[in-house]
């Protein structure tokens, strides 16, 4: 029997599950839109497509929902990039 936890030290337990760094990722994503650090750009209704989608007809009707849902916030966008350029340097 092999000792993976020798060569992989997140093979025992330490790392957290993909779904906890998943909400962890959402949680710090909402953070920083609130803050109004990001501006982020989501489709109003789940785009019901798998991670792993090969179909060339679903990936253009993803990718033309996100285009849409981006060219209907140009203004939001640019009104946000305008704010982040006239901010102080940290």
């Amino acid at each position: 029997m092999h000792n993976w936890s020798h060569e992989q030290p997140f093979w025992g337990g330490g790392a957290p599950a993909r779904h906890e760094r998943y909400n962890e990722t959402l949680s710090y994503i909402a953070m920083q839109e609130s803050t109004g650090r990001d501006f982020v750009i989501r489709p109003p209704i789940p785009l019901e497509i798998g991670a792993m989608e090969r179909d060339p007809a679903q990936l253009r009707r993803v990718y033309d929902t996100g285009r849409a849902v981006a060219e209907n916030q140009l203004d939001k966008i640019e009104a946000f990039l305008n704010e982040v350029k006239a901010m102080p340097e940290a």
